[in-house]
């Protein structure tokens, strides 16, 4: 599939300078943790593995979180275990059911702390399960940022896989999660080709944390938008609209309303913008199999570095989800 490293190698150096600055003025816009933990994101504290309270802006902790995600060619993201796995999973039940005494216990070993962070946004809570950075500022899993809402409209998954890679995508996620008031945001903790042989690319890979929580997750009851992001000389269209299969009505509307609102549009229809599909990526065939819905949206460079646009572009995605 062609995506975001089409772009050249100069456009990647950009966007990495444009991320580290980010992450350092977005800093500013965080509010201080109490108790045992980070006071921001990527802070280290005192191993107690206890849950945390915090609040502040949630797009500002994500632009925050993504800055300091392992970049292109590092060799940084880590492969989890099975048993690791295993651990991951049980820490993300014990969040879904609200004992998070018993999920900061779990994951506190593998690096995680367990935030209950208010976004004063929207004044909603969303349990957080985030890596603890190093003492040299760093990740040292790579595995990613998952939050569960303790009240959402419906069972809307936003999970953003490509970060970095796919610039400004986890911005068109948040807003999507804010504006139709979703139950999960998952955010990956490093560049999709951090590794070389591709380990890090949590759409395609099913031994990832990202898959083995969503799998724990999915349902027939549950919707899953995946914002993604292609360099604008891949394809003259602003976006490109799929299920992963044939267009079910949910997709069909989205592709309807964008074009309403002057977007150019492409609806994957089991051959049209084919290598922008999704078609093989494993959380749509995880959630198409439990009778889940599936939205799979690539979206132009151009129109996700339009602040405007990008803005316009998610609600009108996130009107549809609900």
């Amino acid at each position: 599939m062609t995506h975001e490293q089409s772009a050249t190698s100069r456009k990647d150096k950009v966007a990495l300078r444009t991320l580290r600055r980010r992450g350092a003025l977005l800093a500013i816009a965080m509010v201080a943790v109490v108790g045992a933990g980070i006071a921001r994101p990527g802070a280290s504290g005192a191993e107690s593995y206890r849950p945390v309270t915090g609040s502040g802006d949630l797009q500002a902790y994500v632009n925050a979180y993504v800055a300091k995600n392992p970049g292109r060619d590092s060799g940084a993201y880590r492969l989890p275990s099975s048993t690791e796995q295993n651990t991951m999973r049980a820490a993300w039940r014990l969040v879904v059911q609200g004992d998070l005494s018993g999920a900061a216990a779990a994951s506190g070993p593998l690096g995680y702390q367990v935030l209950r962070y208010t976004d004063t946004s929207t004044n909603r809570v969303i349990v957080l399960l985030a890596e603890r950075s190093t003492k040299d500022g760093k990740w040292a899993r790579g595995w990613g940022l998952f939050g569960w809402a303790t009240t959402a409209r419906g069972e809307l998954f936003v999970e953003v896989t490509h970060p970095v890679a796919d610039i400004d995508t986890e911005d068109v996620g948040v807003i999507a999660f804010r504006r139709a008031s979703g139950r999960a945001l998952f955010v990956a903790g490093a560049h999709r080709q951090a590794n070389r042989d591709g380990s890090a690319d949590v759409a395609h890979r099913t031994d990832a944390i990202f898959h083995v929580l969503h799998t724990n997750s999915a349902s027939a009851s549950s919707t899953v938008f995946q914002p993604h992001g292609y360099a604008d000389e891949t394809t003259p269209e602003d976006a490109v609209i799929s299920r992963g299969d044939l267009p079910d009505d949910l997709a069909a509307r989205v592709a309807s309303d964008l074009r309403a609102e002057a977007f150019t549009v492409c609806l994957y229809d089991g051959a049209s913008c084919s290598s922008l599909a999704g078609t093989t990526n494993v959380q749509g065939i995880v959630t198409r199999r439990a009778g889940g819905r599936f939205l799979h949206a690539e979206i132009a460079r151009r129109i996700r570095l339009d602040v405007a646009r990008r803005d316009r572009l998610a609600s009108v995605i996130s009107s549809a989800v609900v």
